[in-house]
């Protein structure tokens, strides 16, 4: 096994730790709208406001949790893949082309089949993408229309990057990267596009290019896996500085950390999520079709996190700033709760309408309607909560949310003896 993988197997997906881990699921409350009703009852009948243990995840010793739009996903500690949610056009990665409802996790048998175990998984609306252990890459669903009358602005094509329209049920190899010796380090999926970072550090993109998603100077699309030339010039130019340490994709956008501190955006800015401004023609669906850096006061960039609509940014001095929502169109920073700033930022994730972060304190700042509990207290609009009182006494490993779904993978001295779902 390469030794890069064999390392990312061994810290994120170590089966030495006593504590086990268990997964929690839950929507916004109130309300929410006749679309989000919509896309939530075809997934889980899960609670609105209150995190609920799924018990069917106790024993499966969960160490990755991707909670998506439909669609969602759980990889455990041996690399094993489980799907679960809803979707069609094989989304699930099962062989049925209809759709489908699972109310538990189901395992991906195609990996455990070929020896083959996974290390990363991402969820779009209609396709699915694994990255294995040796970094190779795999995807599955929609594949596309075929015809003339695939117009630019619909572009009726699909994310699996095999360089044609065909749909795919199961797992299929994405050949472009092994042919062209490439070895695959992460992956990510925004709603119809896939990226990937390669272990050399560059960057991929494929899938659907409105709203100049895939980073190309354009709004065509591709199916097949494309170098950004734009990030793979600037790191050309400017030396090892602008290496991609981190990135991450919500709806139709994606951002890149460097190694340098520096933070890169593109896609779709319809509701100001890329913080970097308004200008003219932001109720137009204003996008921004090539890599451009966000600036934040305090320099440079530590962290940061996509959503539908949002994003949050922290900075070296541990200054964290939100954008997005026809809100904040630059980034805007924000006052920590006192009983939330005394602990270092464990992590942030940001929903439709919504952000997340929390600490090693297993504290948790929280704005939008994503809990019913009412806060311990309220700072600048986000309201502090525990961790513990959240989820049965168990401390916060990560929490997944990209739209109106959330997720905890939550961990635990032992599993928690009253079951949920």
């Amino acid at each position: 096994m390469n030794s890069l993988f064999a390392t990312l197997l061994k810290r994120n997906f170590s089966t030495s730790s006593a504590k086990k881990t268990s997964v929690y699921l839950w929507t916004s409350m109130p309300t929410i709208s006749p679309k989000g009703a919509a896309q939530i009852s075809q997934q889980l009948q899960i609670p609105k406001g209150v995190p609920n243990r799924v018990a069917a995840f106790d024993n499966l010793d969960i160490q990755k949790l991707y909670v998506g739009l439909r669609a969602s996903a759980a990889v455990s500690g041996d690399g094993k893949l489980y799907l679960f949610g809803s979707g069609n056009y094989g989304v699930l990665g099962q062989g049925t082309e209809k759709d489908a409802k699972f109310n538990k996790p189901v395992l991906v048998d195609y990996f455990v089949k070929r020896d083959k175990r996974v290390v990363d998984i991402a969820v779009g609306e209609y396709h699915s993408i694994a990255l294995t252990d040796d970094g190779s890459v795999y995807t599955w669903g929609y594949g596309g229309k075929t015809g003339f009358f695939n117009w630019m602005y619909t572009q009726e094509v699909g994310a699996l990057g095999h360089g044609d329209k065909k749909h795919h049920f199961t797992p299929k190899k994405v050949d472009f990267f092994e042919k062209n010796n490439i070895k695959v380090k992460s992956v990510q999926a925004g709603m119809y596009h896939c990226v990937a970072l390669a272990e050399d550090g560059r960057l991929y993109l494929w899938g659907r290019g409105l709203y100049g998603v895939l980073g190309n100077g354009s709004n065509s699309y591709s199916l097949e896996p494309e170098l950004n030339e734009e990030l793979d010039i600037l790191r050309k130019e400017e030396g090892e500085g602008k290496t991609i340490v981190k990135v991450d994709s919500a709806d139709e956008y994606t951002g890149v950390l460097m190694k340098d501190g520096s933070y890169w955006v593109w896609g779709k800015n319809d509701r100001g999520q890329l913080g970097l401004g308004s200008g003219i023609g932001i109720d137009m669906v204003e996008s921004e079709s090539q890599p451009a850096q966000v600036v934040v006061e305090g320099g440079k960039v530590k962290n940061f996190a996509t959503g539908m609509n949002t994003m949050l940014i922290q900075d070296e001095g541990d200054n964290v700033y939100k954008t997005g929502l026809k809100i904040d169109y630059t980034p805007k920073r924000f006052e920590l709760d006192p009983g939330f700033a005394g602990s270092a930022i464990k992590g942030m994730q940001c929903g439709r309408k919504h952000y997340v972060l929390w600490n090693e304190d297993n504290k948790l700042l929280v704005w939008g309607n994503i809990l019913k509990e009412k806060p311990e207290n309220k700072t600048d609009g986000f309201g502090l909560h525990s961790g513990e009182s959240l989820f049965e006494g168990g401390t916060i490993r990560d929490i997944s949310m990209k739209y109106g779904i959330f997720g905890a993978l939550i961990e635990h001295p032992e599993t928690p003896s009253t079951p949920g779902l």
